[in-house]
């Protein structure tokens, strides 16, 4: 058998783009390791039956129980409306209660039992998906990554 040459393959052209190579553009990068951090922890949330933004909401309110909705939004950089539909969610599964609804005040918001058992049981495979992404880096890089990454979303 002789092999004969693909005469109907496009091949690759590289185009001049006046925006350039997106890989060279730390946004670009940063979306992607963004994406692929995502993808990894709802991997490994799945067996939880939680995603990974009801994860990081109730690990901040864990973190800092009597948070505001609007508080936890800023925190978590949600939409005030978007915070608002997760936290309603996670009052109908049990795992956020809302502690004071005192008249013209923010509702202050906890995790509760339900919520910190599941906080427990999940946060193995965070910390394993967290391993996984970040285990080429050695502990002074990922020191180095974690300052620059809170100096880029600090006002945000």
């Amino acid at each position: 058998m002789v092999a004969t040459p693909r005469a109907n393959v496009p091949r690759m052209v590289k185009v001049k783009s006046p925006v350039g190579d997106p890989r060279d553009s730390l946004g670009y990068l940063l979306v992607r390791a963004s994406d692929q951090a995502r993808k990894t922890w709802e991997q490994s949330l799945a067996e939880y039956d939680v995603r990974a933004r009801s994860f990081s909401i109730l690990a901040m309110l864990q973190h800092e129980p009597g948070l505001s909705s609007a508080e936890l939004a800023r925190r978590t950089m949600i939409t005030p409306q978007s915070m608002s539909e997760a936290l309603k969610s996670l009052a109908i599964a049990g795992l956020v209660a809302v502690t004071d609804e005192t008249p013209g005040r923010s509702n202050r918001l906890e995790v509760t039992g339900r919520g910190r058992r599941l906080l427990r049981r999940s946060s193995p495979a965070v910390q394993a998906a967290n391993e996984s992404m970040f285990g080429l880096l050695n502990s002074q890089e990922r020191d180095q990554l974690r300052r620059l990454l809170e100096k880029l979303v600090r006002d945000a």
